[in-house]
C-alpha cells in the first residue's frame, strides 16, 4: 500500500527540482544584473520622479510558467492523496470522480465538501478537516487563516488554472529614502505631496514621487532591493520564499497522512 504514495512523492520531488532550477535562474540573473533609478525634474520643477533605467529584462514568462507548474503539483498531489486515502477501503474507489482534498476557511464550505472525503476511513477524512484553515483561530499556537499556507496554495492553483496564471515581477524587496528638498512643506510621510509606487520594476516605472508648489531641489540618497516576487491580490511574496514554505507546508501535511499506509 505504501506504492498509493507514489505518484505524490514523485509530484512532490518533481516541484524541489523544478524549484531549484528556478532558484539557480534567479540567483544568476540578480548577480549578472543590476536595476539602476535615474530621477527626473518636470520643466517647471514642480515635480520629481524616480524612474528605473533601462535594464535587460530576466526570463519572467518562463519563471512565471514554472511557478504555475510548481502550484499545480502541489495541490494535486493533495488531490491524489486523498484519493489514495479512499483506495485503502475501496480500490479501485466506487465514485472517483468525486474525491479530492478540499481546503476550506469556513466550516458551513468544509461541510458542503464532505461528500467528496466519503469513501475514505473516517479516522482520515477527521485528520483532513483539523488540517483545514478555517481551524486557525488567532490565537499564537492555530495563527490566523490569512496566514493559512494551504489556502495560499489553493488560491494560487485556482487563480493559474481557471484565471490568470501565476505572475512572476521584479518588485522592490526595501526601499530606504535619505534626502532634504529646498521646500519645507515637502515630508516623505505626507502622502499629499509624496507618492511611492511599489510597482513591478520594469524600464521607465516610476517609483517614487514629489509634488510641490514651488520648484524643488532634492538631495540625498535612496538604497534600495529588489526581488522576485509573486502577486496575488496585488500582495507581492517573494517568489523562492512562499515556494519553499508551500513545498515545505505541503509536504508536513502529507506526511500525517503515511501511517495509513504502513
Amino acid at each position: 500500500m505504501k506504492s498509493y504514495l507514489e505518484p505524490i512523492d514523485i509530484k512532490i520531488n518533481k516541484s524541489k527540482n523544478l524549484l531549484n532550477e528556478i532558484k539557480k535562474s534567479i540567483y544568476e540573473w540578480i548577480s549578472l544584473n543590476e536595476i539602476h533609478l535615474k530621477h527626473f525634474y518636470s520643466d517647471d520643477k514642480l515635480a520629481f520622479q524616480l524612474i528605473v533605467e533601462s535594464f535587460i529584462p530576466p526570463p519572467l514568462d518562463e519563471w512565471s510558467l514554472n511557478i504555475g507548474i510548481i502550484i499545480n503539483l502541489l495541490r494535486s498531489a493533495l488531490d491524489n492523496l486523498a484519493f489514495a486515502l479512499s483506495r485503502l477501503k475501496t480500490d479501485p474507489p466506487i465514485k472517483p470522480k468525486q474525491i479530492y482534498f478540499p481546503i476550506c476557511d469556513t466550516l458551513k464550505k468544509f461541510n458542503e465538501a464532505k461528500k467528496y472525503m466519503s469513501q475514505m476511513d473516517k479516522s482520515a477524512s477527521q485528520l483532513i478537516e483539523a488540517l483545514q484553515p478555517f481551524q486557525r483561530d488567532g490565537s499564537p499556537e492555530n495563527g490566523t487563516i490569512d496566514s493559512d499556507l494551504l489556502l495560499l496554495l489553493q488560491k494560487l492553483n485556482n487563480y493559474d488554472k481557471h484565471q490568470i496564471p501565476c505572475t512572476a515581477e521584479i518588485t522592490l524587496d526595501n526601499f530606504n529614502c535619505n534626502f532634504s528638498t529646498n521646500v519645507e512643506n515637502i515630508d516623505i510621510t505626507e502622502k499629499g505631496n509624496t507618492i511611492i509606487n511599489n510597482v513591478p520594476l520594469k524600464n521607465g516605472a516610476i517609483i517614487l514621487e514629489l509634488h510641490s508648489k514651488s520648484p524643488l531641489e532634492v538631495h540625498g540618497n535612496f538604497n534600495y532591493k529588489y526581488t522576485i516576487s509573486v502577486i496575488v491580490d496585488n500582495k507581492p511574496y517573494e517568489a523562492i520564499d512562499i515556494l519553499e514554505r508551500l513545498g515545505y507546508y505541503t509536504e508536513l501535511v502529507i506526511a500525517q497522512f503515511r501511517r495509513f499506509f504502513n
